[in-house]
């Protein structure tokens, strides 16, 4: 879930709560999670905005003068969103711009830094959040549980139920890489019309789940 920090714990893919504010710094190596996160404000800036300029650029192929051209301000004041992935490999010049462009982003545009979280360019994401940025976390998932909360949530996004026995046996089935584990778990909201259980897991992953040793021969 999204914590009023902004840190997300993985156990959900949605974020809500999160202001709109100049400067985000999306802090973390799921890349799922960081994707979903930069969307979400994409998405809450374009309810105001609906006509934003989306700009995503990848540090390593990024120059402080193509950053400044980014932010410099909209002559009829349109709204824009800048993103720049994988801060992380910034060169010394580019995170010199970074820190300075973000102590002064022009009015209508939000500026989204993505970071991996590690200790690599460790300064870069520690002086933006000491500067205010708003920082949302999206760590990888380690622990089962923390997926068991991806997959219950996931199924909630979808509208749909999973019963508790289930939550394990698709994680065993499908294994741990989010995004396979997402699209699992929509198609099978989609698939088995909204209630998700036991032998519907099997029935849709019955080679995958049998290997496990959770499945059972009929």
């Amino acid at each position: 879930m999204w914590e009023p920090a902004h840190r997300m714990s993985g156990s959900c893919a949605t974020m809500t709560g999160v202001p709109v504010t100049a400067v985000h710094l999306v802090l973390g190596e799921e890349e799922l999670l960081v994707e979903r996160a930069v969307l979400e404000v994409v998405a809450q800036v374009r309810e105001t905005e609906p006509g934003a300029e989306l700009r995503r650029h990848r540090a390593t192929d990024l120059t402080p003068v193509d950053l400044a051209d980014a932010l410099s301000p909209s002559l009829f004041d349109e709204g824009r969103i800048v993103v720049v992935t994988g801060a992380h490999e910034a060169n010394k010049d580019l995170t010199a711009a970074i820190v300075s462009h973000a102590a002064d982003v022009a009015d209508g545009i939000a500026f989204v830094v993505t970071h991996a979280g590690g200790p690599r360019n460790k300064a870069l994401a520690d002086t933006l959040r000491a500067k205010g940025a708003a920082v949302t976390r999206c760590d990888r998932l380690t622990r089962f549980e923390e997926r068991a909360d991806f997959v219950r949530a996931e199924v909630r996004r979808a509208q749909g139920k999973i019963a508790p026995d289930a939550v394990g046996l698709l994680i065993e089935a499908v294994g741990s890489d989010l995004r396979e584990l997402a699209a699992a778990t929509g198609q099978l909201v989609a698939d088995t019309g909204g209630v998700i259980d036991e032998k519907a897991v099997r029935r849709y992953h019955r080679g995958r789940a049998e290997t496990t040793g959770f499945a059972v021969a009929d």
